[in-house]
């Protein structure tokens, strides 16, 4: 698979099949990550990855975070609220969470604004690396109502939990949801 069809093809998965997935795979996902960019090569992330009891312990945690999104499911039709509510029990049954958290920058914006950007080229990296493994992944904003907890979860100290991202086998396909065309002003060109 080449990068373009990859990057078109790749999709957020949230239904996935009970099968586990091997450490060498997983390996794989970790090292296209790492080749991600960063400021100054500081190279800022970290991947907890999370299989089996300890995992379903990690959907406990995750699922506390949909207390605070009562004000979204009030605006979802009842069809959307059942599906969330659905995936949101079990993260659809993706095998597999990886934390990714980068060292706590205390006050400083700037720092935690290149952390963050790093860690979006390094998530990139790991869902085309799944997806061309035949994986699929689904990055959990979710994450952010409940890092303390992740984190004091996963025994860290000093890091900040940046998301959660799922991974596992999808269990059907997903269709492409359209995409904007006003994502661009030409300046000068």
């Amino acid at each position: 698979m080449d990068v373009r069809s990859a990057i078109d093809t790749r999709r957020s998965v949230r239904e996935y099949l009970q099968e586990s997935i091997d450490h060498e795979t997983l390996q794989k996902l970790i090292d296209a990550a790492s080749m991600a960019p960063s400021h100054m090569n500081i190279q800022p992330w970290h991947f907890h990855i999370v299989a089996g009891p300890k995992r379903d312990e990690l959907v406990r945690i995750l699922n506390r975070s949909t207390l605070m999104l009562a004000d979204l499911f009030a605006e979802m039709d009842e069809v959307s609220v059942e599906k969330a509510t659905r995936f949101f029990s079990d993260i659809g049954g993706a095998p597999v969470v990886i934390a990714v958290s980068t060292p706590d920058c205390g006050d400083d914006p700037y720092r935690r604004v290149v952390d963050a950007l790093s860690c979006g080229c390094a998530l990139q990296n790991l869902q085309l690396a799944a997806h061309a493994e035949g994986l699929a992944t689904c990055v959990l904003s979710i994450s952010f109502w409940v890092k303390e907890d992740i984190a004091k979860f996963l025994e860290m100290e000093g890091r900040d939990i940046v998301c959660c991202v799922i991974v596992g086998k999808p269990a059907g396909k997903t269709d492409a949801p359209a995409r904007r065309a006003d994502i661009v002003t030409w300046v000068g060109a």
